[in-house]
């Protein structure tokens, strides 16, 4: 149970974070009945992006920030299967790869893919 409370703590402050200082082209938003479910939204700038506007999902263990979460894309896109866990390098597909001191906010902007 301890580490729950850890990572509500650790969500609680990066959700304000991002509040304070949004990240250009992305918003994200946890349930209110459920800091460990997040859903966020992505606005490219980048052509051939830049017209889409992509939806997904973020799902926190109980673990966090000691593991990684799952990262889901919602909205078709031609590039990643819809409502199916992403892989990439800061997601539970490579936990080796996680480090728990990556903050929600310093990850990757869709600018670097």
């Amino acid at each position: 149970m301890a580490s729950k409370t850890v990572g509500l703590k650790r969500l609680t402050r990066e959700y304000i974070t991002i509040l304070k200082n949004p990240v250009e082209c992305i918003e994200a938003h946890p349930l209110e009945e459920n800091l460990f479910e997040w859903y966020y939204v992505l606005k490219p700038v980048q052509h051939p992006y830049n017209d889409g506007v992509y939806y997904g999902k973020l799902v926190f263990p109980s673990e966090y920030p000691m593991k990684p979460p799952d990262i889901f894309m919602i909205t078709p896109n031609g590039r990643f299967e819809t409502n199916t866990k992403i892989c990439l390098s800061m997601s539970s597909f490579h936990p080796e790869s996680w480090n728990p001191s990556c903050l929600l906010y310093t990850s990757p902007s869709p600018r670097d893919g």
